[in-house]
C-alpha cells in the first residue's frame, strides 16, 4: 500500500464526518461498498444494537438518524487513525471518535459520546470503500440532552 492509498483512506474517513454532519445521506452511503455494513456496540451493549447492511439499508438508516436530530448540529471529530492491516487491495483501520452536539437553545455544544471505529476497506475501481464499519462506544449516547 502506497502513501497515496493511506492518504485516500484518511481522506475518506474525514469525508465521513463531513457527510454525516452536513446531513448528506447519499455522500455518507457512497463511502461504503455496495454490500457494506455499519454496526454499533457499546460498553453496556456488547452485541450490535444498531446494524445496517448494503447501500439501501445504510441509506435508510442514516436518513432516519439524520431526521431524528431535528435542529441539533452534530460534529463527528475523528482522529488518531492507525492502520492495523495493509495490503494492495484491503486495509483495516482504527479511528477515535468524539461526537459533540449543539442544541439551538444552548450557547455551547456538549459531549454526546465517544468511541472507536474499526473499519475494513477494499480498493474498488473508483477508490477505497468501507466494507465494514464497527463503532464501539465507550459511553452510550446520552438520552435527551
Amino acid at each position: 500500500m502506497s502513501a497515496d492509498d493511506r492518504l485516500a483512506i484518511i481522506e475518506a474517513i474525514q469525508r465521513y464526518s463531513h457527510a454525516v454532519d452536513s446531513r448528506d445521506a447519499e455522500a455518507y452511503t457512497a463511502l461504503f461498498s455496495i454490500r457494506g455494513v455499519f454496526q454499533v456496540t457499546s460498553v453496556a451493549h456488547p452485541e450490535p444494537f444498531m446494524y445496517a447492511e448494503g447501500h439501501d439499508g445504510i441509506l435508510e438508516w442514516v436518513r432516519g438518524t439524520m431526521d431524528s436530530w431535528g435542529d441539533v448540529q452534530t460534529r463527528h471529530n475523528q482522529s488518531g487513525t492507525v492502520f492495523d492491516e495493509l495490503s494492495a487491495d484491503t486495509a483495516r483501520t482504527r479511528t477515535m471518535l468524539l461526537e459533540s452536539r449543539k442544541w439551538p437553545d444552548r450557547p455551547l455544544p456538549g459531549l454526546w459520546t465517544q468511541g472507536v471505529y474499526t473499519d475494513d476497506w477494499v480498493r474498488e475501481p473508483d477508490g477505497w470503500r468501507i466494507t465494514r464499519r464497527a463503532l464501539h462506544l465507550d459511553i452510550p449516547p446520552r438520552p435527551g440532552r
